[in-house]
C-alpha cells in the first residue's frame, strides 16, 4: 500500500461516525482495527505493552479510583481541569496527580490539553459509576492474585486438573491464603462481595438478556389459571438483576418470582416489589413447587461456570 493509499484510509477513518453505526459494524471494525494494531506492532512492543503499559494504565486507575478523582471531577460538571485542580480537590501531590493522569492520556484514555490540563473521555467519565469501580476493585482484590497465582500453582499439579481431587486446593486458594471456595470467601468478605455482585450484575446488563430471547409470556399464560403459582425461579441469582428486569417486564404479582441464593448475599439484595427472597443453597433439594405447571429454573452465570453439570 502506497503513502497516499495510508493518507486516504486514515482520512476515511477519521470521518467514520461511531454513534451511527450498527452494533455488526461496530464488531466488524473492532476485529480489523485489532488485527490491524497487532500487525503493526513488533514481538518487543507487544510484550512491553503486556508487561508495562496495560499493568500501569491498571495501577493509575485503582489510584485515582481510591483518591476518588474521578467520582468528584464528575459531580464539579467541569470538563477540563488541571491537575493542580484536581490534587487540592482530593488531597494528592500534584505531581503525583500529574504523572498518574499523564499515563491515562498517553495512553488515550484522557484528553491532553495542554499546561497540565485534561479533560474526561467517556471511559473516564464512567470510572465515576459504581459498576465501574467495583469490576477494578475485584480485579485488584480477587481476579489478579490469582491471575498472578496460576502459572505456579499450575507447575505444581505438574499441570493436571487436580480441581475435583482437590477443590479446595486451587489457584484462588494458594493466592487468597484459604481454604473456602469462592462463594464462602466471598460471603465472610462483604465489601468484596458486594463488588462481586455489581460485576455480575454488569455483565447481565451488557449482553442480550434472556427475558428478551425467550418467550416470557408463553410461561405466564401456561400458569394464568393459578394466579399465585410461581413463574420463574432464579437460582444463585445474586442480587437480583434477571429477575429484576422480569418483574419490571411483566409486573406479577407476590410469590410468582423467587430469587434463591445464600441467606448473606439476599442480604444485599435490592429487589422490585414482588419478587420473593428465599435463601437456598443450590446444592440441596429444591424447596419450590408449582402447582399447576412447571416453572422456569435459571441457574445463573456464575453457578454455570464455577461448576460442572
Amino acid at each position: 500500500m502506497a503513502d497516499a493509499d495510508v493518507s486516504e484510509l486514515l482520512t476515511a477513518m477519521h470521518r467514520i461516525d461511531v454513534l451511527r453505526l450498527s452494533e455488526e459494524h461496530k464488531h466488524e471494525l473492532k476485529v480489523a482495527t485489532s488485527a490491524l494494531s497487532l500487525a503493526l506492532e513488533t514481538p518487543w512492543e507487544i510484550t512491553m505493552r503486556i508487561v508495562w503499559q496495560e499493568p500501569s494504565v491498571h495501577a493509575c486507575i485503582c489510584t485515582l479510583i481510591d483518591l476518588e478523582v474521578f467520582k468528584r471531577w464528575v459531580a464539579e460538571c467541569e470538563e477540563v481541569r488541571s491537575c493542580q485542580e484536581l490534587a487540592e480537590l482530593v488531597g494528592c501531590d500534584s505531581r503525583l496527580m500529574n504523572r498518574l493522569l499523564r499515563n491515562l492520556a498517553s495512553n488515550g484514555l484522557l484528553v491532553n490539553c495542554g499546561s497540565q490540563n485534561y479533560a474526561m473521555t467517556e471511559f473516564t467519565r464512567s470510572l465515576a459509576q459504581t459498576k465501574h469501580i467495583a469490576a477494578f476493585s475485584y480485579f485488584r482484590n480477587l481476579h489478579l492474585p490469582m491471575l498472578t497465582a496460576l502459572p505456579t500453582y499450575l507447575a505444581s499439579t505438574k499441570y493436571q486438573d487436580s480441581f475435583l481431587k482437590h477443590p479446595t486446593s486451587t489457584a484462588f486458594n494458594q493466592a487468597l491464603g484459604t481454604k473456602d471456595g469462592l462463594f464462602d470467601y466471598l460471603s465472610k468478605h462483604p465489601d468484596q462481595e458486594r463488588d462481586f455482585g455489581h460485576c455480575m450484575e454488569a455483565v447481565s446488563g451488557s449482553v442480550p438478556s434472556w427475558i428478551e430471547i425467550y418467550p416470557t409470556e408463553s410461561s405466564i399464560v401456561k400458569s394464568d389459571g393459578q394466579r399465585d403459582d410461581v413463574v420463574v425461579v432464579d437460582v444463585g441469582g445474586s442480587i437480583g438483576h434477571d429477575l429484576n428486569a422480569f418483574q419490571r417486564k411483566h409486573r406479577l404479582q407476590p410469590g410468582r418470582l423467587v430469587l434463591q441464593d445464600l441467606a448473606e448475599v439476599l442480604e444485599g439484595a435490592r429487589v422490585e416489589s414482588g419478587i420473593t427472597k428465599m435463601p437456598h443453597d443450590f446444592f440441596t433439594d429444591q424447596t419450590v413447587e408449582g402447582k399447576s405447571h412447571p416453572y422456569i429454573v435459571i441457574y445463573s452465570q456464575q453457578v454455570r461456570s464455577a461448576w460442572d453439570d
